[in-house]
């Protein structure tokens, strides 16, 4: 069967036959312009299980509260239950001074935004959100006096991509057509001090041996998109 043509939303750590994971987004922030806020997205821990539905554009990835994990790297357990306490104090925020919207354009086939999270006059959380024609993602950004902290990154992987039709699948050779109950959903947790990454903490069965060269290689992956935003926060 002759698959059909695919694309990401976001590189973050979607798994490739040959390779751990692809890196770096072409087109990354092309261009931004302010957005109206749209519908409030319910905060929920749950990765597992299918939507009823998937329509174009619409979040089934959600943000977190305060899902904890419990593989802690010895050699810096101190400070990685300090920067769960951030981040846990960050997710107890019941209001916040301000959230503020960014359309990222160019970014993803079906759309990305941008959401800044502002308390005590200060950044505390970024949230970016990238659809894409056969998945979507979600990474959150928790920021501690101005830097990096923590990062979850969230990622749903559709069977097949979102316009494919019964004349898609039938062009394709294929027996399939999109299902709900097919999305799969990958998740990574990286800690962060002083702008290196301590140590991550992957959410699947096949997760990859956490080594220096993998954290050396994620560090360069996911600093330079925090800096990006980051930056794009100071411009609004």
């Amino acid at each position: 069967m002759q698959q059909p043509t695919q694309s990401v939303p976001h590189s973050s750590f979607l798994r490739l036959s040959s390779l751990s994971f692809l890196l770096l987004m072409a087109g990354w922030l092309i261009s931004c312009k302010e957005k109206a806020p749209p519908s409030t997205i319910p905060h929920t821990d749950t990765l597992t299980g299918a939507a009823d539905t998937i329509p174009e554009a619409t979040a089934i990835l959600k943000e977190s509260t305060n899902e904890t994990d419990t593989i802690l790297h010895d050699d810096h357990a101190a400070a990685l239950v300090s920067i769960r306490e951030h981040y846990q104090r960050i997710n107890a925020i019941q209001k916040w001074d301000k959230v503020e919207f960014k359309e990222l354009e160019g970014v993803s086939t079906e759309g990305a935004e941008a959401r800044f999270y502002y308390s005590n006059h200060q950044l505390q959380k970024i949230t970016a959100w990238y659809f894409g024609e056969t998945g979507q993602a979600l990474v959150e950004y928790y920021v501690v006096e101005g830097k990096l902290a923590l990062v979850n990154e969230k990622q749903a992987n559709y069977n097949r991509p979102i316009h494919y039709d019964s004349t898609s699948m039938k062009e394709n050779n294929d027996t399939q057509l999109l299902d709900p109950a097919k999305t799969t959903y990958n998740k990574v947790r990286s800690y962060f001090l002083l702008d290196q990454l301590l140590h991550q903490v992957y959410f699947e069965k096949d997760a990859p041996t956490v080594t220096d060269i993998l954290l050396a290689a994620e560090q360069g992956r996911i600093l330079p998109e925090f800096e990006q935003l980051l930056q794009l926060s100071k411009n609004q």
